[in-house]
């Protein structure tokens, strides 16, 4: 093979191996952004013994391309170290680029440690080639090689990195191995330019051209064997790439369109934000524009709640797990709460792990829940807490199903009644009523009948037994009973029936008017008795009032009749007018009448005490009028004294006692005997009566003895009175054929203070008459002060002559 042709197979074998390792290098490390990887340090490693390998076939095939002719040993040590340089600046290079969009800096950085592990490859390999002669240093293509080196670097990284974003762009992949398999082949030629050798002896040997020429050869098949291995997978997995991808948009885009027109609402988020969300999830949060809801957190709507849990289902599906429907509590963006069941799994959504999530409200379901279960407790509860008791019934009557209270009712236990039917608890008397009501029950008729049912004990209970049909679906298919124990309701209506009777006998055969009025006064109900005192009958008492009926004081008897109405019992005495015009007087006991705790009217019992209160006067009279002059009598005056000394008390006036004393009355009596004498004293006292004014009274004090009160009155009215008296009694008695003439001696006390009563008023008129009687009889005497004295000297001397004729 001529010199010149040999030359130029090794310069395209060091070329394809180049551009071989670069896009074995390139493609190792695009493969490291697939997530499916799994170590890729070991990737990036894997990148850099290949590319430093390149590098070093590269090298030692350019070496012989240049120094065919002449025999070339290599130093081991820096065969090893430019090896070694190789692999160092390779790692740091693909290390960077194994993220999936690197920054500007990073790509520069890479590029830098590349084109310098090229060259230092270079050029330590020169250093370990022991060509003959001695090196000589060309500093122009030396400075090129180093500019070829980092440029040509990276401008390759910088086409590798965009056609990372379009895997199926193969062509793109080549063209950076290309060019960073140039960039390796022009700064490895350009820098054997830089270094050049003058004749001189070699050195000892480590390889022969020949041994050296073999290992590279070995090399370069095996990189085109794995260079083209790797190109055809990665051809295949293009094709499947851009297969699959197209079968993932056509999913997408029936996702889409499913997902639109879903009743359901459905979001997919990556990372915990929104990505996408339908139509339906839209309505549901009271949104228009998708984008106000994209790019938002999921957890924005999750109720605080629930945030651990939905924390943890994220967590779960982005790893990969499965999760059971849940439900939580979601919030709108206008605050409006929605009760909702979660179904989330991963998917992928346009190039990107995600979490798709159903999202069905079920606020309206959860409601119907919460009031069925409700209705469902209630419906427990009024089953098994009801006092009445409860059954069902199925089509043939048997019981399937009972509550305590019924158990109780009939004393049975639950098992037993369970296994029979109504039949055998029901009064066989009643057996052919209560199996009609059953019938009419299932015929959609619903029951309330009365029977008697049997208790275990054999006690008879009466019942009262409601049936309904139990529909289902629009069938009947049994009896609902409800049955209620009413003996004591019987055992009251029996009392109430007696109590009744009673009522209507004391009511109807009372001795006295009993009636009864509503709350306006109006007659409702009136016992014969009532026709009898008010003279009119019954008909004409219903509707009308009770005031045509009193006499005098209406407004007192008003009065009366609001307390009773207010629930006061009342009782008093009243005069009413009958209807024949007739006044009496009753006696009336008015209570408030009841009904259902309401005062509804007043209840009267009214009695006739006309000639009881005319025996009363008649007793009062004998009791307080002397029968003889027909006067008010003693009893009577100390009765009327206190009256009076408590008015004058009251108006501040003064009252006057005149005691009015007959002088010698004795000689009449005597001449005339008792009947004479009783004829005589009924004269005079007619003449003092007529004397008297309108604040004058007179009573008869005892004997011949009289006493007047005067009130409002001094004492100079009090002696006029007096006088006038005197005056009146000087025309002579004629009685019994005889004349008498009369005189009379009066003694007058006149009120000095509130301090006097009676007794003492009565004492000084006493001493005031003596006084009188002693001073000539037929004479007035006014009790002063100088009497009293007088008085009282007088009693003491005869006392004291009394006692002295004693001893």
């Amino acid at each position: 093979m001529p010199l010149e042709f040999a030359r130029l197979v090794f310069m395209a074998f060091s070329v394809m191996t180049a551009i071989a390792a670069s896009y074995i290098a390139l493609l190792l490390i695009g493969r490291i952004a697939d997530r499916s990887r799994t170590h890729p340090l070991w990737w990036v490693i894997g990148s850099s013994l290949v590319f430093g390998t390149g590098i070093f076939s590269m090298h030692f095939i350019g070496i012989l391309t240049y120094h065919s002719a002449s025999p070339v040993q290599y130093d081991p040590i820096l065969l090893c170290i430019s090896l070694l340089g190789a692999f160092s600046a390779a790692f740091p290079a693909f290390y960077v680029l194994r993220t999936t969009n690197p920054p500007k800096r990073h790509l520069y950085f890479s590029g830098f440690f590349i084109g310098f592990g090229v060259l230092f490859m270079h050029y330590t390999g020169n250093a370990a080639a022991q060509v003959p002669g001695n090196a000589q240093f060309a500093l122009m293509p030396f400075l090129l090689s180093i500019a070829i080196a980092f440029g040509f670097s990276i401008a390759a990284l910088r086409i590798f990195s965009r056609t990372r974003k379009q895997p199926e762009s193969s062509a793109r992949k080549l063209l950076s191995a290309i060019v960073l398999g140039v960039m390796i082949s022009g700064a490895h030629y350009t820098g054997m330019q830089a270094v050049s050798y003058s004749t001189a002896s070699a050195g000892p040997a480590s390889f022969t051209n020949m041994g050296l020429a073999f290992v590279v050869s070995a090399l370069i098949v095996l990189l085109l064997a794995i260079a083209g291995y790797l190109a055809y997978l990665d051809r295949k997995q293009l094709i499947n790439e851009k297969l699959y991808l197209s079968k993932i948009r056509e999913s997408e885009r029936r996702f889409r369109r499913l997902a639109e027109i879903s009743p359901e609402a459905i979001a997919i988020h990556s990372d915990g934000k929104l990505l996408y969300v339908n139509k339906a999830c839209l309505e549901m949060f009271g949104e228009t524009d998708a984008d106000k809801l994209i790019g938002t957190a999921v957890l924005d709507y999750v109720h605080p709640n629930y945030h651990d849990i939905a924390k943890s289902r994220i967590a779960s599906m982005n790893q990969g797990l499965s999760t059971p429907p849940a439900e939580q509590l979601w919030v709108t963006p206008k605050g409006i709460s929605h009760e909702v069941e979660l179904t989330g799994m991963s998917i992928e959504f346009e190039g990107t792990s995600a979490v798709q999530l159903l999202i069905r409200d079920i606020t309206v379901q959860k409601q119907i829940e919460r009031e069925l279960e409700l209705n469902r407790q209630r419906y427990e509860s009024l089953f098994e807490n009801n006092p009445d008791g409860i059954f069902s019934m199925d089509l043939s009557g048997r019981l399937i199903d009972v509550n305590d209270s019924l158990v109780h009712l009939l004393g049975y236990s639950r098992k037993e009644l369970l296994e029979e039917s109504f039949h055998a608890f029901a009064d066989h008397h009643q057996l052919e009523i209560a199996e009609e009501k059953f019938q009419m029950a299932l015929n959609g008729i619903i029951q309330n009948y009365e029977t008697v049912g049997i208790h275990k004990s054999g006690r008879r209970v009466s019942l009262r037994i409601t049936n309904m049909p139990i529909v289902t679906d629009g069938q009947v298919t049994g009896v609902y009973g409800i049955a209620k124990d009413i003996s004591a309701e019987k055992g009251a209506l029996a009392m109430l029936a007696e109590s009744e009777e009673k009522y209507r006998s004391l009511f109807d055969y009372n001795l006295d008017a009993v009636f009864e009025m509503d709350k306006d006064g109006r007659f409702v109900n009136a016992n014969s008795m009532t026709e009898e005192l008010s003279d009119y009958t019954r008909e004409e008492l219903i509707g009308i009032d009770f005031t045509p009926l009193i006499a005098e004081n209406l407004e007192r008897v008003q009065s009366f009749f609001t307390s009773a109405v207010s629930g006061e019992a009342v009782n008093f005495e009243q005069r009413i007018k009958r209807k024949d015009g007739n006044i009496i007087e009753v006696d009336i006991n008015a209570v408030p009448k009841r009904r259902n705790g309401e005062i509804d009217g007043v209840f009267a019992i009214v009695r006739d005490i006309t000639e009881k209160k005319a025996s009363e006067q008649k007793i009062n009279n004998l009791a307080f009028t002397d029968q003889l002059t027909e006067l008010p009598n003693r009893h009577w005056f100390y009765q009327n004294i206190r009256d009076v000394l408590s008015r004058t008390e009251e108006h501040q006036q003064k009252i006057a006692v005149l005691l009015v004393d007959f002088d010698d009355f004795k000689n009449v009596n005597d001449l005339l005997g008792h009947f004479g004498g009783d004829q005589f004293l009924k004269i005079v006292a007619n003449r003092i009566h007529s004397c008297l004014g309108p604040w004058d009274t007179i009573s008869r004090f005892g004997g011949d003895e009289f006493i007047i009160v005067s009130e409002n009155t001094t004492e100079a009215k009090a002696h006029a009175l007096a006088e006038t008296i005197l005056d009146v009694m000087r025309e002579p008695v004629q009685l019994l054929g005889q004349e008498f003439s009369v005189t009379l001696s009066i003694g007058i006390a006149i009120q000095t203070g509130c301090e006097s009563d009676g007794e003492e008023l009565i004492k000084e008129a006493d001493f005031a008459m003596y006084s009188a009687k002693e001073n000539g009889k037929n004479n007035v005497q006014v009790f002063t002060r100088e009497l009293n004295s007088q008085m009282t000297r007088k009693t003491q001397l005869e006392q004291a002559l009394k006692k002295a004729l004693d001893e």
